[in-house]
This record gives structure tokens, sequence and C-alpha cells, in this order.
């Protein structure tokens, strides 16, 4: 690429830290929060920015930096198109949640109180007790859910860096699960999410008894966690983007938008049917979803558990 026999491709849409998107042997880690080279070259496309390093200058500087410039705009560009698709789904989910299933639960709660007053219970009041329990549990649930995303919208990309890996196993043994947790990377993975933040999003996962195992990996947004149900492969396929030109990069592909989110089911409750605690993690794996593409990151989740893409940060 323009004579140079090694580089690397840096990128970031926040433009907070310099994370490896292609290339490499040139610096350490994955990600860095600041580039440096024996040549480099930076394109900015407002917040976003891009850098090129090498060991030494390529024999076309002014091809290079046209090239840089052109990959740093369609990098920016796809992202926000995939991201303002993924908040319109978002946006419109919430707002059913909270019209919809919430009106179900009023209306649950309205035909139970007033069946008390009249009498009509009088013969259950057990199971009209159990009832009122559930169904004020669950509205508080998803309450709870819209507004830690709503937290995370309102913070944007500011916040403290959490470190990915000690966050998710800490909030793992405070669940009392016994799930694995690999970092398959030379550096700690550290990512920047404001609001509720990304211990929100590990507090839903590690609710989830069906997700036995946690991979953290790097990836071109960032880290991605790849959560996956005992018993299953990978829970959905790696994604990236192809550049425009040199590096080449992996093949696109269509962000998909988060499931509904869900109740992840409390600490302590009575163990689940098959059926049941499949419902559960799937609605987990939903709502860390939504914190995580609020975030600006982005998810696909599947039936085997749920991918996720955390925006970089350094600790």
């Amino acid at each position: 690429m323009f004579g140079l026999t090694a580089f690397e491709l840096r990128y970031d849409r926040f433009g907070h830290v310099a994370v490896r998107c292609a290339g490499g042997d040139v610096m350490e880690r994955h990600v860095e929060a600041e580039p440096a080279a024996a040549w480099m070259i930076e394109a900015r496309c407002g917040a976003a920015a891009g850098w090129l390093l090498a060991p030494h200058a390529p024999a076309d500087v002014a091809g290079a930096r046209a090239w840089l410039e052109v990959e740093v705009a369609r990098r920016t560009a796809a992202a926000w198109e995939r991201h303002a698709r993924a908040l319109a789904a978002l946006d419109a989910d919430l707002i059913e949640r909270l019209t919809h299933r919430l009106r179900t639960d009023v209306m649950t709660l309205g035909t139970v109180a007033e069946g008390a007053l009249t009498g009509v219970f009088a013969d259950e009041s057990a199971e009209v007790a159990a009832e009122l329990r559930r169904t004020s549990q669950e509205a508080q649930r998803r309450m709870t859910a819209a507004r830690e995303v709503a937290t995370v919208l309102a913070a944007g990309s500011t916040g403290a860096p959490e470190r990915i890996d000690d966050t998710l196993r800490a909030e793992l043994e405070g669940a009392g699960r016994d799930a694995t947790v690999t970092v398959a990377a030379d550096e700690a993975p550290w990512t920047r999410i404001g609001g509720a933040g990304w211990a929100a999003a590990a507090r839903v996962l590690a609710a989830a008894d069906r997700l036995a195992a946690f991979t953290i990996e790097p990836d071109e947004d960032g880290w991605r966690v790849t959560a996956t149900a005992a018993g299953e492969g990978t829970a959905a396929g790696e994604r990236g983007e192809a550049a425009a030109a040199p590096p080449a990069a992996p093949p696109p592909r269509a962000a998909a938008a988060p499931p509904p989110c869900g109740a992840a089911g409390g600490r302590g409750e009575a163990a689940a049917s098959p059926p049941r605690a499949a419902a559960a993690s799937s609605a987990a794996a939903a709502r860390a979803a939504h914190i995580v593409v609020a975030a600006g990151g982005h998810a696909d989740v599947s039936p085997g558990g749920v991918v996720l893409v955390l925006p970089a940060a350094v600790g």
C-alpha cells in the first residue's frame, strides 16, 4: 500500500482514542490513547478521527493523505447511518414498551383492584395478592430498563472508563454465577458508556443464567463481547466494514436492530424451565444491547446469545 511494507489504520468515531482497524506491527496495543509512529498522518470528519501510521514515509505521501481523508469520511458516514437506524428502532421500542405493555399492566391492576373492592375475589385473596406483586414487579423492571437507556442517551459518550472484564466478573460474582470470562487480547479492555454505564449492561447479562460463557476480543469499532448460552457455539457472526481501498477489511454486515427490552429476572428467583430460561436470557441480552446501542455501539442478538461491540476507551 503506497509502497509501505508495514502500516496501521486507526480510527475512532468519537475521536477519543485510536483503535486499530487494519494492518499492524506499528503500535503495540489495539487501543491507544495517542497514536505515534515514525511517520503518521491524521484526518478528521467532525468529531471522528483517523490515522495512518508507518515506520517510514510512503512513496506517495499525497496519495496516502487523500486516501485517508476519503476513508475517514466513509467510515464516519457508515457509522452514523448504522447508529441512526439502530436508534430509530430503539426509540420505537421504548415507546412501545412504555405505552402498550405498561398499559396492559395498568389494566390488570385496575381490574384486580375493582374486583377486590366489590368482593369478586373474596375467596382468592392469596392468588390476587400474588398477581398484584407480579404485575407491579414487572412494571417496575420495564421502567427501570427504559430509564437506564435514557440515562445513556442523555450522557452521550461522556462518563468514566470502565474495565469490561473486571466489571462483568464483579456482576457475575454478585449474581452467584460461575460463568467464564475470557479476554482474547494482550491488554486490558476498557469502554466508556455514560449514564447507567457498562455496569448496568453487565448486571442484566449476569442475571441471565443461560448465558454461560463470555469472550472479549478486539473489534475494529472497539471491543467485542460475545455471550453464548450453555451448549451453544458462537452467538452471532462477526461483523466489520470493508475499506473503500487498501487496506482491506472484513466485508460489511448490516447491523441488526436490538430486540425489545424485557425483564431479565431477579436474582434469587426459582429456577426457570428451559423455555422460560431461554426467554429470560433473550430479554437480558436485548436489554444489554439497548444500553450499548444507546452509547454508540452496536449489537447482534440471536437465540444462542448476543454479540455487543462496545466503544473503546483507555483506563
